[in-house]
């Protein structure tokens, strides 16, 4: 069975619908309280996410298919594929590997080389 909305929802913008059934697959509703995003998908792409993200305002760290964690003074990087990432924050920050120590100078976009499967963990003062 597919997860699908029901078309009769009020306020509700049909973003895909299912091959072969026309039910309604990927959805949104905006309201004064906030923007509902319906997936029905098991997975979604990160291109979707990052889509998603962005259209509420999330700050996006990468345009890359990798899997980046942020908190409270760490941002962390998980290479999907190998290769230059550039990592954008929200403003100059520099940045320490919380493993070795490395130290990166200030700024906005930092690039990293990363090989597929490595991961960074990158500290910073909040």
């Amino acid at each position: 069975p597919l997860l699908a909305v029901a078309p009769e929802q009020p306020g509700v913008l049909p973003l895909a619908v299912w091959s072969g059934t026309g039910e309604i697959g990927l959805a949104v509703r905006r309201e004064a309280a906030g923007t509902t995003v319906f997936c029905g998908l098991p997975t979604a792409s990160p291109v979707l996410l990052r889509a998603i993200a962005r259209e509420a305002g999330a700050w996006i760290y990468a345009e890359t298919d990798d899997i980046i964690s942020a908190g409270a003074g760490f941002v962390s990087l998980h290479a999907a594929q190998p290769g230059e990432k550039l990592l954008r924050l929200p403003r100059p920050m520099a940045l320490r590997d919380a493993f070795s120590g490395e130290a990166l100078p200030a700024a906005e976009v930092h690039r990293l080389r990363l090989d597929q499967g490595a991961t960074r963990v990158l500290l910073y003062e909040r």
